[in-house]
This record gives C-alpha cells, sequence and structure tokens, in this order.
C-alpha cells in the first residue's frame, strides 16, 4: 500500500469519528480526551483485524458490521429524541463511557481494513500508525469546528449529526 492510498484510507476511516467529534465539541468536551479515544481505537482495531485473520474472516466482517450498525443507529437516533424533546440540555453524547462505545463502534470498519490488509500480506504497524495519526488529527479538527459551530447552529448542527450517525450505522451494513 503506498503513502497516497494510506492517507485515503485513514482519512476514510476517520470520517464517523470526526462527526462524534464535533457533536462533543458542541458540548465543550475535551477535544483531547475525545481525539486520543478515537486515534487509540482506530489504531488499534486494524491490528486486531489483522491478527485475527483469515480463519475467522467471514464471521467477524458480518457481527461488526451489524454491532456498529446497532450501536451508531442507538445513539443517533437518541441525539434526535433528545434534541426534539428536552429543550435545554443537548442531545450530543458526552459521557466516557459513551464516549469509549462510540470509538469503538466507529472503529469497526478500521477492524475490517485489519483483516483486508492481511489478505494482502502487508504489514499492520505502519498503517496502524497512520490510521490513529490521522484520526486523531481529524477528531481534533472536528471538536474545534463544533465548538465554534455550536455557537451558532446550536440545536440545528446537533440534530444533523444525529442524522449522520444513523446514516453511518447504516452504511455500516454495506461495506
Amino acid at each position: 500500500m503506498n503513502t497516497p492510498q494510506l492517507l485515503l484510507l485513514s482519512l476514510a476511516l476517520s470520517a464517523d469519528a470526526f462527526v462524534v467529534s464535533l457533536c462533543r465539541g458542541l458540548r465543550g468536551k475535551s477535544a483531547i480526551a475525545t481525539a486520543s479515544a478515537f486515534g487509540f481505537f482506530q489504531a488499534g482495531m486494524p491490528v486486531a483485524g489483522w491478527i485475527a485473520g483469515s480463519a475467522f474472516r467471514g464471521v467477524l466482517d458480518r457481527a461488526a458490521s451489524w454491532v456498529a450498525f446497532g450501536i451508531l443507529t442507538t445513539v443517533g437516533a437518541r441525539m434526535i429524541w433528545k434534541t426534539l424533546t428536552d429543550g435545554k440540555n443537548g442531545s450530543c453524547p458526552t459521557g466516557d463511557g459513551l464516549l469509549l462505545a462510540l470509538a469503538f463502534a466507529t472503529s469497526l470498519d478500521a477492524f475490517a481494513a485489519g483483516i483486508s490488509l492481511s489478505l494482502i500480506r502487508t504489514s499492520i504497524w505502519v498503517p496502524a500508525l497512520v490510521i490513529g495519526v490521522v484520526t486523531f488529527a481529524v477528531c481534533l479538527a472536528g471538536s474545534g469546528i463544533g465548538v465554534a459551530a455550536g455557537m451558532k447552529l446550536g440545536k440545528r448542527l446537533e440534530l444533523a449529526a444525529g442524522v449522520v450517525i444513523i446514516a453511518l450505522g447504516v452504511k455500516a451494513l454495506f461495506p
């Protein structure tokens, strides 16, 4: 895998983490904690997928899609519901436990990428590091944009983020 391909893969894998980071930025949550959680999971999951290897590839790939779908659509639906029914508290997921669940769910596609990389017999260490660093940077930017946009767009942005998170969950079913 050459450098441009690896960077494009890294950006694609970090897109859903960006959306959640933007949302957490709306709530003023730590950009460093958010970016670190997503960067860590996005770096670790390709390694886990690569190690899992070909013996369990089909089963793990299907299960990962359904787990991501379940978590992301539940969180997105909850965000939309809270935005429409709660006048002042906001809907973006902000708890640390939920952050870890979202970091896990959004990194399941990186797990599948790790399985794919094992098929082409590529070393996993450099791709995992690049994926983690790119995701960290993208999430740091997302958190900052969330803070700035939240002041102007508020609940409309939270509602849009909920819809996007559900769309990402549905997308997980169609790799």
